[in-house]
Protein backbone atom coordinates (compact mmCIF):
# COMPACT_ATOMS: atom_id res chain seq x y z
CA UNK A 1 0.00 0.00 0.00
CA UNK A 2 2.86 2.38 0.80
CA UNK A 3 4.58 1.57 -2.46
CA UNK A 4 1.35 2.25 -4.35
CA UNK A 5 0.97 5.57 -2.53
CA UNK A 6 4.55 6.51 -3.34
CA UNK A 7 4.04 5.55 -6.97
CA UNK A 8 0.93 7.76 -7.11
CA UNK A 9 2.89 10.65 -5.61
CA UNK A 10 5.67 10.08 -8.14
CA UNK A 11 3.19 10.01 -11.02
CA UNK A 12 1.53 13.17 -9.69
CA UNK A 13 4.90 14.90 -9.51
CA UNK A 14 5.69 13.76 -13.04
CA UNK A 15 2.37 15.19 -14.23
CA UNK A 16 3.10 18.50 -12.50
CA UNK A 17 6.53 18.58 -14.11
CA UNK A 18 5.03 18.01 -17.55
CA UNK A 19 2.48 20.78 -17.01
CA UNK A 20 5.23 23.14 -15.91
CA UNK A 21 7.32 22.29 -18.95
CA UNK A 22 4.31 22.87 -21.20
CA UNK A 23 3.84 26.27 -19.57
CA UNK A 24 7.50 27.12 -20.26
CA UNK A 25 7.03 26.19 -23.91
CA UNK A 26 3.91 28.36 -24.20
CA UNK A 27 5.67 31.31 -22.58
CA UNK A 28 8.59 30.91 -24.97
CA UNK A 29 6.16 30.87 -27.88
CA UNK A 30 4.52 34.07 -26.55
CA UNK A 31 7.91 35.76 -26.29
CA UNK A 32 8.81 34.75 -29.83
CA UNK A 33 5.45 36.03 -31.06
CA UNK A 34 5.88 39.34 -29.22
CA UNK A 35 9.40 39.73 -30.54
CA UNK A 36 8.14 39.21 -34.09
CA UNK A 37 5.43 41.78 -33.52
CA UNK A 38 7.98 44.15 -32.05
CA UNK A 39 10.30 43.82 -35.02
CA UNK A 40 7.36 44.26 -37.40
CA UNK A 41 6.32 47.42 -35.55
CA UNK A 42 9.86 48.75 -35.69
CA UNK A 43 10.03 48.11 -39.41
CA UNK A 44 6.67 49.70 -40.03
CA UNK A 45 7.25 52.74 -37.88
CA UNK A 46 10.82 53.13 -38.98
CA UNK A 47 13.10 54.86 -36.59
CA UNK A 48 10.35 56.34 -34.46
CA UNK A 49 9.79 54.33 -31.34
CA UNK A 50 6.82 54.79 -29.12
CA UNK A 51 8.02 55.03 -25.49
CA UNK A 52 4.88 53.20 -24.29
CA UNK A 53 5.51 50.23 -26.58
CA UNK A 54 9.15 50.07 -25.51
CA UNK A 55 8.08 50.24 -21.88
CA UNK A 56 5.48 47.48 -22.36
CA UNK A 57 8.01 45.27 -24.12
CA UNK A 58 10.58 45.88 -21.41
CA UNK A 59 8.03 45.03 -18.70
CA UNK A 60 7.01 41.85 -20.53
CA UNK A 61 10.64 40.77 -20.88
CA UNK A 62 11.20 41.32 -17.16
CA UNK A 63 8.04 39.36 -16.34
CA UNK A 64 9.16 36.58 -18.65
CA UNK A 65 12.55 36.43 -16.93
CA UNK A 66 10.86 36.19 -13.52
CA UNK A 67 8.45 33.52 -14.77
CA UNK A 68 11.29 31.49 -16.26
CA UNK A 69 13.25 31.71 -13.02
CA UNK A 70 10.20 30.62 -11.01
CA UNK A 71 9.55 27.72 -13.38
CA UNK A 72 13.15 26.55 -13.18
CA UNK A 73 12.92 26.66 -9.38
CA UNK A 74 9.72 24.59 -9.52
CA UNK A 75 11.32 22.06 -11.84
CA UNK A 76 14.33 21.70 -9.54
CA UNK A 77 12.05 21.24 -6.51
CA UNK A 78 10.01 18.58 -8.32
CA UNK A 79 13.14 16.77 -9.44
CA UNK A 80 14.34 16.73 -5.82
CA UNK A 81 10.99 15.36 -4.69
CA UNK A 82 11.10 12.65 -7.36
CA UNK A 83 14.60 11.65 -6.26
CA UNK A 84 13.41 11.41 -2.64
CA UNK A 85 10.40 9.30 -3.65
CA UNK A 86 12.57 6.97 -5.73
CA UNK A 87 14.90 6.53 -2.76
CA UNK A 88 11.98 5.75 -0.43
CA UNK A 89 10.56 3.26 -2.94
CA UNK A 90 13.91 1.47 -3.21
CA UNK A 91 14.25 1.36 0.58
CA UNK A 92 10.71 0.01 1.06
CA UNK A 93 11.22 -2.55 -1.69
CA UNK A 94 14.38 -3.74 0.06
CA UNK A 95 12.54 -4.05 3.37
CA UNK A 96 9.73 -5.97 1.68
CA UNK A 97 12.21 -8.38 0.08
CA UNK A 98 13.99 -8.91 3.42
CA UNK A 99 10.69 -9.61 5.17
CA UNK A 100 9.71 -12.06 2.43
CA UNK A 101 13.03 -13.91 2.70
CA UNK A 102 12.71 -14.12 6.49
CA UNK A 103 9.15 -15.44 6.18
CA UNK A 104 10.28 -18.14 3.73
CA UNK A 105 13.11 -19.16 6.05
CA UNK A 106 10.78 -19.33 9.05
CA UNK A 107 8.27 -21.36 7.05
CA UNK A 108 10.99 -23.76 5.90
CA UNK A 109 12.15 -24.31 9.50
CA UNK A 110 8.58 -24.92 10.61
CA UNK A 111 7.92 -27.39 7.79
CA UNK A 112 11.15 -29.23 8.55
CA UNK A 113 10.05 -29.48 12.18
CA UNK A 114 6.68 -30.87 11.07
CA UNK A 115 8.39 -33.42 8.82
CA UNK A 116 10.65 -34.52 11.69
CA UNK A 117 7.66 -34.85 14.01
CA UNK A 118 5.74 -36.85 11.40
CA UNK A 119 8.71 -39.15 10.86
CA UNK A 120 9.03 -39.74 14.59
CA UNK A 121 5.27 -40.31 14.91
CA UNK A 122 5.41 -42.73 11.98
CA UNK A 123 8.34 -44.61 13.50
CA UNK A 124 6.53 -44.78 16.86
CA UNK A 125 3.36 -45.95 15.13
CA UNK A 126 5.22 -48.67 13.22
CA UNK A 127 6.94 -49.78 16.42
CA UNK A 128 3.55 -49.96 18.17
CA UNK A 129 2.12 -51.98 15.30
CA UNK A 130 5.05 -54.38 15.44
CA UNK A 131 4.59 -54.78 19.18
CA UNK A 132 0.86 -55.35 18.72
CA UNK A 133 1.53 -57.90 16.00
CA UNK A 134 4.03 -59.69 18.21
CA UNK A 135 1.53 -59.72 21.09
CA UNK A 136 -1.19 -60.98 18.77
CA UNK A 137 1.06 -63.69 17.43
CA UNK A 138 1.88 -64.74 20.97
CA UNK A 139 -1.81 -64.75 21.86
CA UNK A 140 -2.63 -66.72 18.71
CA UNK A 141 -0.09 -69.28 19.60
CA UNK A 142 -1.67 -69.57 23.03
CA UNK A 143 -5.30 -69.38 21.88
CA UNK A 144 -7.40 -69.97 18.86
CA UNK A 145 -6.69 -68.00 15.73
CA UNK A 146 -8.33 -64.57 15.70
CA UNK A 147 -8.64 -62.21 12.73
CA UNK A 148 -6.00 -59.46 12.70
CA UNK A 149 -7.26 -55.86 12.77
CA UNK A 150 -6.24 -53.72 9.79
CA UNK A 151 -3.74 -50.93 10.53
CA UNK A 152 -5.42 -47.54 10.79
CA UNK A 153 -2.84 -45.82 8.58
CA UNK A 154 -1.11 -47.48 5.67
CA UNK A 155 2.68 -47.10 5.89
CA UNK A 156 2.86 -46.37 2.13
CA UNK A 157 0.59 -43.35 2.53
CA UNK A 158 2.67 -42.03 5.42
CA UNK A 159 5.88 -42.44 3.39
CA UNK A 160 4.25 -40.70 0.42
CA UNK A 161 3.13 -37.77 2.61
CA UNK A 162 6.63 -37.47 4.10
CA UNK A 163 8.17 -37.42 0.62
CA UNK A 164 5.72 -34.68 -0.47
CA UNK A 165 6.52 -32.59 2.61
CA UNK A 166 10.25 -32.95 1.99
CA UNK A 167 9.78 -31.68 -1.58
CA UNK A 168 7.89 -28.64 -0.28
CA UNK A 169 10.56 -27.89 2.32
CA UNK A 170 13.32 -28.02 -0.28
Amino acid sequence: AEIACLRERTESSDDDLLKTQEMVIKLNENIAHLQRENSMLKQRDGATEDPDVVNIIHNMEEKHSRDMSDLETLIQAQNGLLDNLRGECKMLTGKLEDTSKQYRQDLKVELQSCVSTLRQDNADHQQQQQQQQQQQQQQQQQQQPQPQPQPSVEPEKVKSLLADLEKIVQ
